[in-house]
């Protein structure tokens, strides 16, 4: 990866990554347990960490990636992804907001991961994406197991989206592991019912 420079000083940059900690996602959402942004974060990024077994891609650049990928929140709070779905007007007014957001916050380095992560353009981009759905899925299916159904919409559509991702990560799996065999692990590791 090539260099990546913060350009706030630190104690801007702290304090504004800081609302990280108390902004609860999927505030639209009937909840058994809060999850916050940076905790999603965290989680993103420890996924990665084992993906790396399974898939060939630049384990830095994507570890960046999930360490800054919500990082705009901090300023535009969390907008679950079923509204920009729904809402593809709003969801491009998003990104361009988040980009704007994260080059004032970080940089131009950081705006440029954030599209590859966005638009699914890179591996490290798509890795990302699977780590962060895959996220999504254990915090739905710890919902669901806690009696909450509202999140089986969530978990649903989901699913849907780790395996439109793993096919476009097919190309740049590791030996000796096939799709068949990350799909395998994948569908133990997601146990929404």
């Amino acid at each position: 990866m090539k260099s990546f420079k913060i350009s706030s000083d630190l104690k801007t940059y702290i304090s504004k990554i800081d609302i990280l900690r108390s902004l609860i996602r999927y505030q639209n959402c009937l909840r058994n347990v809060n999850e916050s942004v940076a905790e999603h974060s965290f989680y993103v990024a420890a996924i990665i960490l084992k993906l790396y077994e399974y898939y060939n891609f630049d384990l830095e650049t994507a570890l960046v990636t999930a360490l800054i990928h919500d990082i705009p929140e901090c300023e535009i709070s969390d907008i679950p992804h079923p509204i920009k779905e729904r809402n593809k007007d709003l969801m491009e007014i998003v990104d361009r907001i988040e980009i704007k957001t994260i080059t004032n916050i970080l940089s131009e380095d950081a705006a440029e991961l954030l599209k590859h992560f966005n638009n699914g353009d890179t591996i490290e981009g798509l890795i990302c994406q699977l780590a962060d759905i895959l996220s999504v899925i254990v915090y739905a299916s710890d919902e669901l197991k806690s009696g909450n159904k509202v999140f089986n919409y969530i978990a649903i559509k989901s699913l849907n989206r780790v395996y439109e991702v793993t096919n476009k990560l097919e190309t740049v799996i590791k030996e000796p592991y096939t799709k068949e065999a990350i799909s395998n692990i994948i569908n133990q590791i997601v146990n929404i019912y």
